[in-house]
């Protein structure tokens, strides 16, 4: 957190009195509000000098700006690794596997579905807000079209999930 001194001089005009050499001493070291001071800002009165004719008074506090949270203070995992809801489907729009993923899918990437390697050719979140791009329901479902099986490889597993399961 930054800090900065500020020196307020406050001058009185008094048609009755004058400040006291112990004016102002119960407020050290406490936080206050003066006006034309920025009241999101904390300020700690540090000092007193009153004038010798108790006509003015400068106060000296030390003010700090509003601490600004930082965003991984709002985030946290809840259980484990975070995964990524898939459905995949045919170019027919027949749902061929729903799961968990390690991470979302994208376009181009070639997947397995069992033993049957595919290449994902469209990728979109159905459930999210056009808008602000939160999701609307209980899970945040991407939805992956596919195209067709590839053909046979040399039997080395595709981009997937390392624990071999399909997405």
């Amino acid at each position: 957190m930054s800090h900065f001194s500020h020196t307020i001089r406050v001058t009185v005009t008094p048609d009755r009195g004058t400040f006291l050499p112990t004016s102002f001493s119960e407020l050290l070291q406490r936080a206050i509000v003066l006006p034309g001071l920025d009241p999101s800002w904390e300020h700690t009165l540090i000092d007193i000098a009153v004038a010798e004719d108790g006509g003015s008074a400068e106060l000296t506090m030390s003010s700090s700006p509003p601490e600004v949270p930082g965003m991984v203070g709002g985030l946290r995992l809840t259980h484990g690794s975070p995964t990524a809801a898939i459905r995949v489907y045919d170019g027919a729009g027949v749902l061929l596997s729903e799961g968990r993923y390690p991470a979302p899918l994208r376009e181009g990437q070639e997947i397995a579905v069992g033993d049957v390697h595919y290449r994902v050719v469209s990728t979109a979140w159905p459930g999210r807000d056009p808008a602000t791009g939160a999701c609307l329901g209980a899970v945040d479902w991407q939805h992956v079209v596919v195209g067709d099986p590839l053909p046979a490889t040399s039997g080395e597993p595709a981009a997937g999930d390392p624990e071999g399961r399909s997405a």
